[in-house]
């Protein structure tokens, strides 16, 4: 299930990986790659519900924060 979990999450990308299964729903683009990954393997958003957010098992997704301002951090 994780390897097939996995190959899932890598056609949304490091960001969509990570995202909760209604925001990827909210945007027409990853709206038809869930609808797409879902036909292939319909268990995918039920784990993703649980295993979005762990590394063990998702590990596509980016925790970095596109907000971050390391530049600004360094200079103080």
């Amino acid at each position: 299930l994780c390897r097939k979990y996995n190959e899932c999450n890598k056609e949304l990308g490091s960001t969509g990986a990570g995202l909760m299964a209604e925001d990827l729903r909210a945007h027409p683009n990853t709206k038809k790659l869930v609808n797409k990954i879902l036909e292939n393997f319909p268990w995918w958003e039920d784990l993703h519900g649980i295993w979005r957010d762990n590394p063990a098992y998702n590990m596509v997704f980016s925790t970095a924060d596109p907000g971050q301002g390391f530049s600004a951090d360094a200079s103080l």
